[in-house]
């Protein structure tokens, strides 16, 4: 897969996200209302400044388990710029916003860095959809990413 098909994969996958009304959410969402697994998948493509540190492209395929209390574990598997890895019990946080919207954050153990995901509870909430929010407490990132995490 080319750089540029990772690019139209990932412009289309954020449209489909986009036409989805979070307005429509009637419930009111706590950390409470994730509690299980999920099957995530994150693409990310480098940005320019992510290009200029040496960051490649990354793909992300983990089950991540919320406690419905507020803390994940991932079981961490990422191809990061060619390079595999599988780490097993990553703990992380999470937390949700009435209307569904919620952060997660973890320590990368591919890069040492602790990152962090935006994410909105899908209708019906079966899924999250995922977006990278910062690395190492940078608010602009050396990566583009989407991701969508589907419960079990």
């Amino acid at each position: 897969m080319t750089l540029q098909s990772i690019k139209r994969a990932l412009i289309i996958a954020a449209i489909a996200g986009l036409t989805c009304n979070h307005n429509a959410h009637a419930a009111r969402y706590s950390t409470a209302s994730l509690r299980g697994t999920c099957i995530w998948l994150n693409v990310a493509i480098p940005t320019s400044s992510g290009a200029r540190a040496g960051t490649g492209p990354a793909t992300i395929l983990s089950p991540i388990t919320f406690d419905g209390h507020g803390h994940v574990t991932l079981q961490y598997r990422i191809n990061l710029n060619g390079a595999y890895s599988f780490t097993p019990n990553v703990a992380g946080t999470y937390s949700v916003d009435p209307d569904g919207n919620g952060t997660l954050n973890y320590k990368s153990p591919a890069t040492g860095q602790t990152i962090s995901f935006n994410f909105f509870i899908a209708l019906g909430g079966d899924e999250i959809r995922t977006i990278h929010s910062a690395s190492a407490g940078k608010a602009r990132t050396d990566w583009v990413t989407t991701g969508a995490c589907t419960f079990k």
